[in-house]
């Protein structure tokens, strides 16, 4: 069954959501937040790909999402972790 398109790419009101990782310690939670951004014309915000490839796992940490608790696998918070900077917030 092929995937519908929650938005059409040709729709100049096409958009993407990017996930802005909060500033922290590496030991501290992993705390982020959506934001949307138009995927034409000038980007609203910068970001930096992660790719991630999800496995089976019984092993899930809690984040913060949009000021919700979420489950995911403990290898994806392991990356978090390493691509979050201490000062400053980073697109994703």
């Amino acid at each position: 069954m092929p995937l519908a398109l929650v938005n059409d790419p040709k729709d100049p009101n096409f958009q993407i959501r990017i996930i802005e990782l909060a500033p922290g310690k590496y030991h501290e939670p992993i705390v982020c937040e959506f934001l949307v951004t138009p995927l034409k014309g000038e980007l609203r915000h910068r970001y930096r790909a992660l790719s991630y490839a999800s496995e089976e796992t019984t092993v899930y940490q809690p984040i913060r999402l949009n000021n919700k608790l979420f489950g995911i696998p403990q290898n994806l918070v392991l990356a978090l972790k390493r691509l979050r900077r201490e000062k400053i917030p980073v697109p994703l």
